[in-house]
């Protein structure tokens, strides 16, 4: 075995103390870094119980909204049968209504036409026939006069040229809209 001389010896010792010091300072930096590790570490795992006790939070409420939801589901289901009914009383209603009107107009129609037919005569001016249902279908219009009261063109004598038009019945230029255009023969 060799031997080292004082000299080497103190040299050796140098080295080793300086190896030393930069172990301490290599210790120290890590100790330091753990630390901050450490720290790092704490603020995380309180970021993550803030998240545990936020998404807590967010999944009630989330189960509020989805009760909420429900409800209002509910609801929806609750009017749209609601409109359903509504829909149908209103139809029935409407033919019950409608069928009624139908009924009172032809019931009144037929009193009307009854009464002209056995007397012929309106506000004093005798007609010939009473027509019912009389209608005819054009190239633009369709109608139908529920009653009509005809009178034949006559030859009239001067002495009656004298009397107001208001006499002869209804005049054409005041007849129902479309019945000269239907009925030529009244132009």
């Amino acid at each position: 075995m060799r031997m080292f001389t004082k000299e080497e010896i103190k040299e050796l010792f140098a080295e080793n103390n300086k190896a030393i010091a930069e172990n301490n300072k290599a210790i120290a930096e890590t100790r330091k870094a753990i630390a901050e590790t450490n720290k790092a570490i704490a603020e995380t795992n309180r970021g993550i119980a803030e998240l545990r006790e936020s998404q807590k939070k967010t999944d009630a409420q989330i189960a509020k909204t989805d009760a909420q939801i429900a409800k209002t589901d509910a609801q929806l289901a609750e009017t749209a049968k609601q409109l359903a009914e509504t829909d149908a009383s209103l139809k029935r209603l409407g033919k019950r209504y409608g069928g009624f009107s139908n009924n009172v107009g032809s019931a009144t129609e037929e009193y009307f036409y009854n009464a002209l037919k056995k007397k012929r005569v309106l506000n004093g001016i005798r007609f010939d026939s009473v027509q019912r249902n009389w209608g005819k279908k054009g190239d633009k219009q369709n109608d139908e006069f529920d009653i009509v009261m005809l009178m034949p063109i006559r030859r009239i004598p001067p002495q009656r040229d004298a009397l107001p038009k208001e006499s002869f019945g209804l005049a054409l230029e005041r007849h129902p809209p479309g019945m000269a255009g239907l009925f030529l023969s009244l132009k």
